[in-house]
């Protein structure tokens, strides 16, 4: 899949407002309309998923916050004020089991 940060949108919360709503991971496309990156990312969300933790594990900045290749967005209206390296690996492994334990149930409930 291939585009870029003025392609793909994410959401950059503010680490100072309160959530009125659940943590959630918001991918979008930026252009008008869409032009369809939306619907493959959601066909492509574990390996997705897969390469992202590869991605930033695999990184040899030092730093806490991550950097612009691993964790980091130039475009984050909030200055990736509250990103952790080490948090962004054990959410990535996290979401990566609820996927796949979600698709083993409904994989099961389906062959019943």
């Amino acid at each position: 899949m291939m585009c870029g940060a003025s392609d793909l949108g994410t959401e950059c919360v503010n680490p100072h407002e309160t959530r009125g709503m659940p943590e959630r991971i918001l991918l979008y496309d930026k252009h008008p309309g869409g032009i369809g990156l939306a619907t493959q990312v959601k066909k492509l969300f574990g390996e997705l998923l897969l390469a992202a933790l590869e991605l930033v594990s695999a990184c040899s900045c030092a730093s806490a916050s991550g950097c612009p290749n691993c964790i980091q967005s130039l475009t984050c209206s909030e200055y990736n004020e509250v990103l952790d390296k080490e948090a962004a690996i054990l959410i990535l492994k996290g979401v990566i089991e609820h996927d796949r334990s979600y698709f083993e149930v409904k994989e099961a409930s389906d062959r019943s």
